[in-house]
């Protein structure tokens, strides 16, 4: 029996190999609130190698994020259940991965915003008309989506007419409508207002105020134009005060507050009905609207015209333009629409006041 003898001589101890570190324990998985991304918290194990980093890592998808608890992970998809999972690292190699979390879906949070719209008023003509009824009014709330787009139709006044002569003088225009609309969102929309009556010999209902979200003012033989013409409740706007045949001085176009004054005698037109002061605070808050002793009124209707000297209407509060004389300058609502919208974004409030001049405005 032969005896082989092995010498240590020369051999070097080589450095001990790091354990693999234990699994971390799963905590809380939260949501941040933007639908794309969560925290993933964890607690590493005490026993085990110690690790270098961790790593969070989704199913389904497999989206990952690494660092120190709780560990941000991105790119998910809103509307979609997720479960995360948690594994340690050091120069070894990976830990087993962690229990499952408890599921969790991220969603692109609601905004609750309030939004006042009012369209633009309409026109009036030459040679006495009727008041021009204000642009509709309406008030709300609507949920609208963070990062979406929503177009915004800002609706503008109706021309005023200077052709033809003073005894069949062009009709004026009513106003266009305003509204908002965009993904997840109803169309909120408000009607332009009504063009006053003008001076027809030759057909009496020419005469009469043009329905709109307030109704114009009617003239001679004319009765004021009805308001509310999308049928609201509340209502947008209410009619235009009636002329007479006695006399060319016309009716007061309707208001967002109150109807449009019938001429008030054969030689004083009738005044505009004056706009809503429901919402004043929005007025202060933004410096809109026509501030009347501290309170703020939107969409007033136009005053009536006069003629041959005669005294004609004065505008509502709230924008409603006075009353021209001798058939010339005769009223034009020229009430361009505004839309404000208060958008609610957790504890902060904005104000947001869209410019008269653009037509498209991201809101949220």
């Amino acid at each position: 029996m032969s005896i082989v003898r092995a010498s240590l001589k020369g051999l070097q101890a080589s450095s001990p190999i790091a354990d693999v570190p234990d699994a971390p324990s799963i905590g809380t998985v939260t949501d941040l609130g933007n639908g794309t991304s969560v925290s993933v918290a964890y607690t590493a194990s005490i026993t085990g190698g110690t690790a270098t980093s961790f790593t969070a890592i989704s199913t389904p998808g497999s989206f990952t994020g690494t660092g120190s608890s709780p560990i941000t992970v991105n790119g998910l998809t809103s509307g979609t259940q997720y479960t995360f999972k948690v594994y340690a690292t050091n120069s070894t190699g990976n830990s087993n991965q962690s229990n499952s979390s408890s599921p969790i879906t991220p969603i692109v949070p609601a905004t609750q915003f309030e939004y006042l719209i009012v369209a633009g008023g309409g026109g009036s003509s030459r040679g006495g008309s009727g008041g021009g009824g204000a642009g509709g009014l309406r008030y709300g709330t609507a949920t609208a989506t963070m990062g979406a787009t929503y177009s915004i139709q800002i609706g503008s006044g109706g021309a005023g007419t200077t052709s033809g002569n003073n005894e069949n003088s062009a009709p004026g225009g009513n106003g266009t409508q305003s509204y908002i609309t965009g993904t997840g969102l109803s169309v909120y929309t408000t009607g332009g207002g009504g063009a006053g009556g003008r001076n027809a010999t030759a057909n009496a209902d020419d005469e009469s105020g043009r329905a709109g979200g307030s109704g114009g003012g009617g003239l001679l033989r004319g009765t004021g134009g009805a308001g509310n013409d999308g049928g609201y409740n509340p209502v947008e706007g209410y009619a235009g005060g009636s002329g007479s045949t006695s006399t060319t001085c016309g009716g007061g176009g309707g208001g967002a507050g109150s109807v449009g004054q019938n001429i008030q005698s054969t030689t004083v037109a009738g005044n505009g009905g004056i706009g809503s002061s429901t919402y004043s605070t929005w007025g202060i808050a933004t410096s809109s609207g026509q501030n009347v002793s501290g309170t703020y009124y939107f969409a007033g209707g136009g005053g009536g015209s006069s003629h041959n000297g005669n005294t004609a209407g004065t505008g509502g509060a709230g924008g409603g333009g006075n009353g021209g004389n001798n058939g010339f300058n005769s009223p034009q609502q020229e009430l361009e629409a505004l839309i404000l919208a208060a958008v609610q974004a957790e504890e902060e409030q904005q104000m947001v006041v869209i410019d008269l001049q653009d037509k498209t405005e991201v809101l949220v």
